[in-house]
């Protein structure tokens, strides 16, 4: 899907140079060609080196421009610019990539441009309110989150996507269906364990960057014969071909209802020049068999179906009989071994070999689940409650890892690709130990650090302890967190329709959470410990340390206690403000609430409770207190659900690299202070 994004013309006064000239621009670091650029941090000492802002809110917010107009606007995406008339805008597509013009002869001062074809200019009155509210924002560059009322109006309809996610982590617009059958543009080979899709556009007349208007006109030029129905289905597929890329789902399809394969883009590439082509290399599980859908969905006319939510509905509802089958195969083809081994926690994080090429974090944990006995170190433990079990366990980061990506197999339904550990976060080896030995291997590895800091992470719902170990993984890594960390697992399913059952479970496990907490802080040398829960997870440690501040016995020892941190807290508020928030205060040395209004789920928890706000939801809901740091995270983006930001998205992360390592209070981060009924609390800047 295209996007939708605003990029100002100072008020208007150089919407004519935009227009006439044929491209969209921004200032900033005149002098200075961006085009070897590659990073947010390469801009931040270029910013501060040539211009003279010295607030670092405002570099923050300036270089995230940039960087946005650098990177998030793609070739095929949508621009609007204001127009001299203030009751209309002008509205384009963006065609090439960036370039500087230095010496402009137009007069214009804005010499970091991408060539944009403007299509026309349109009243603002033809939109609602709010999508003329969301033209109003004090930036340069920003993305309209309300596009697909843009597209509607304006009758691009092909742009709209009902965006519903499927059965596992992928979402609707990740998933694309091809005739497997070769076409006069379309080739298929294989080329040793991977396919290749070869799509040919030599012989069109057409741009290196061709939108697909210009694949039209080339088509209607070169193939007269062809109805304006046949060409406008193949410039589509033929456009859409372009915009595949790595980790994309793709259904091959021998039939109007058939889905004879699945398999994932390894590899998309679109040669330039004279060449021409995309290439696209397609890995295809070996276990899936042909599925058909309970009507006709794809129409063998197109190169290329976007996958839409009625499309999935129709083959989910086919597939309802394989499923136990299929779930057979894949825990056959699991793996059956498991490596007992002794960890030694001197260092949260040790170098593996160069061979591997990545690195292993050591985590401790507790957890109050069963132990299955299972010989997949991803079952070994199922979601009964029992007394808690303490461990070492190792979390493999892949290689070519990147700071807020949480690199898993992808899943459709219920078939999924094998764990690789050289691309995967994966959970490598297990060890349970007795209570002594796990508190002794504590206190071990707290010695080789200056400040003797623990940090201990608390999932949500729907999470296995294997996934919440990957979880805690992933976040002491990214963020190169000084000490030792932990996680502690609570018995939840890890499936989504067991909401109302995990919550009980959380509830169940406050006593438990409590105990691991306690002996931590009692028995080691520990000097800082940090508690970091996620969604659900937040009200359980919530109760657990409304408990522990009314603990007269650990009083002096709860002073260890420093950053607590609710991410995408789900806690009913008014709970949280009467039952909670006065004890919370006597413990730990800053307390911090990450929320955002793209939230999904916590919009879908609202409505079951009947519409009680959640801590972690913002908007006009957002939750602010004395003694809580509230920090809105809606301008981060985040995956379609927007509830696990904490984990995915590098501003974030960063944000806790500050917080939880070196202690800075909000006024210093790269935030924006904002107020709500005369309370500060911060936002990420656009």
């Amino acid at each position: 899907m295209a996007n939708l994004l605003v990029v100002r013309s100072n008020y208007g006064e150089y919407s004519p140079h935009f227009i006439n000239g044929g491209y969209v621009g921004i200032g900033w670091l005149t002098k200075i060609d961006l085009s070897r650029i590659k990073s947010k941090d390469e801009l931040y000492p270029i910013y501060q080196e040539f211009q003279e802002e010295d607030n670092s809110s405002i570099i923050g917010q300036n270089v995230g421009q940039i960087y946005r107009f650098l990177f998030d606007i793609h070739v095929g995406d949508y621009v609007i610019t204001q127009s001299n008339n203030p009751s209309s805008f002008h509205y384009g597509i963006v065609e090439g990539e960036y370039y500087y013009e230095p010496d402009s002869k137009d007069n214009c001062p804005f010499p970091h441009r991408k060539k944009t074809k403007w299509i026309a200019e349109v009243p603002r009155n033809k939109f609602s309110e709010s999508f003329q509210n969301s033209l109003k924002a004090h930036l340069t560059v920003y993305n309209i989150s309300e596009s697909e009322e843009f597209f509607s109006v304006l009758g691009l309809t092909e742009f709209i996507i009902d965006i519903t996610p499927s059965i596992g982590t992928l979402e609707a617009e990740n998933i694309w269906a091809i005739d497997l059958n070769n076409s006069e543009f379309r080739k298929w080979s294989e080329i040793g364990k991977y396919t290749s899709l070869m799509v040919d556009l030599k012989e069109l007349e057409i741009s290196n960057f061709p939108t697909q208007i210009d694949i039209a006109i080339a088509l209607a030029k070169t193939r007269p014969h062809l109805k304006n129905s046949e060409i406008q289905k193949t410039a589509s597929g033929i456009y859409y071909f372009s915009k595949l890329k790595s980790g994309d789902i793709i259904l091959g399809i021998a039939g109007k209802n058939l889905i004879q394969k699945a398999g994932q883009v390894v590899d998309s590439n679109f040669r330039k020049g004279f060449d021409k082509k995309f290439e696209i290399g397609i890995d295809w599980m070996d276990e899936i068999k042909p599925m058909a859908a309970s009507e006709d969905i794809f129409d063998l006319k197109k190169e290329i179906h976007k996958v839409n939510s009625r499309m999935l509905t129709s083959l989910k509802f086919s597939m309802k009989t394989d499923i136990e089958e299929s779930e057979k195969k894949i825990a056959e083809r699991k793996s059956k071994t498991i490596l007992n081994f002794e960890l030694n926690l001197s260092s949260s994080e040790k170098e593996l070999s160069r061979e591997d090429g990545g690195k292993k974090v050591v985590l401790f944990f507790g957890t109050n689940r069963n132990n299955t006995n299972s010989l997949n170190i991803n079952e070994r433990f199922g979601d009964e409650l029992k007394d808690v079990t303490y461990g070492l366990c190792e979390v493999g980061i892949p290689k070519r890892h990147k700071k807020g990506e949480f690199e898993r197999p992808w899943d459709f339904w219920v078939y999924e690709f094998k764990e690789n550990q050289e691309k995967h976060i994966a959970l490598t080896d297990i060890n349970e130990l007795s209570e002594e030995k796990f508190l002794e291997k504590i206190s071990d590895g707290l010695k080789v650090h200056r400040e003797k800091a623990a940090l201990i992470f608390i999932h949500g719902f729907k999470v296995t302890f294997a996934e919440a170990a990957r979880k805690a993984g992933q976040l002491t890594h990214d963020i190169h967190f000084k000490g030792i960390s932990g996680f502690f697992s609570w018995p939840s399913r890890g499936l989504i329709f067991d909401y109302s059952r995990d919550g009980a479970r959380s509830a169940s496990s406050v006593a438990d959470l409590q105990k691991f907490i306690e002996k931590i802080i009692a028995n080691t040398n520990i000097e800082r410990l940090h508690l970091v829960a996620h969604s659900m997870g937040s009200k359980l440690l919530s109760y657990t340390l409304k408990n522990l501040s009314n603990s007269t016995m650990l009083a002096q020892k709860l002073k260890v206690i420093n950053q607590i941190v609710f991410g995408a807290a789900d806690i009913d508020q008014g709970e949280f403000k009467k039952e909670i928030f006065p004890d919370l205060q006597k413990i730990g040395r800053r307390k911090t609430s990450y929320a955002s209004d793209k939230d999904k789920a916590l919009h879908l928890s609202e409505d079951i409770r009947r519409g009680l706000p959640r801590l972690g939801e913002a908007g006009e809901t957002l939750f602010v207190e004395n003694g809580l740091d509230t920090i809105d995270a809606s301008n981060v983006k985040s995956n379609w659900l927007g509830h696990s930001y904490i984990f995915e998205t590098y501003e974030l992360l960063s944000d806790l690299h500050y917080l939880l390592n070196e202690g800075t209070i909000p006024d210093n981060r790269l935030l924006h202070e904002r107020k709500k009924n005369s309370l500060k609390y911060w936002q990420f800047p656009l």
